[in-house]
């Protein structure tokens, strides 16, 4: 598999994200999906600005990014390792 590469650098990408997504209160009345299939890939030393209104997910996307909770859905990868699976242990 060829690593992701952002376009915008160039570079190999040492954060992708394909399909992202993150819910709440899962199979509960109020479950609320927070982001709804993320696609990006950043470079390193490439710079990216979150813009968006109060509550459209920029927090919980960093949080994600951060690997302070786990996605719903879609896959994350930082520095070409898969996210998917790790416990809290290897997520420091």
């Amino acid at each position: 598999m060829t690593p992701a590469r952002s376009e915008a650098a160039g570079k190999p990408a040492i954060i992708s994200m394909r399909g992202l997504r993150k819910s709440y209160g899962i199979g509960t009345p109020v479950e609320t999906e927070v982001l709804h299939g993320i696609d990006a890939d950043l470079a390193e030393g490439e710079f990216c600005a979150l813009i968006g209104p109060s509550g459209s997910g920029k927090s919980t996307l960093l949080n994600l990014i951060g690997l302070l909770e786990p996605p719903t859905a879609g896959e994350l990868s930082v520095a070409g390792q898969s996210t998917k699976g790790l416990n809290e242990q290897n997520r420091r």
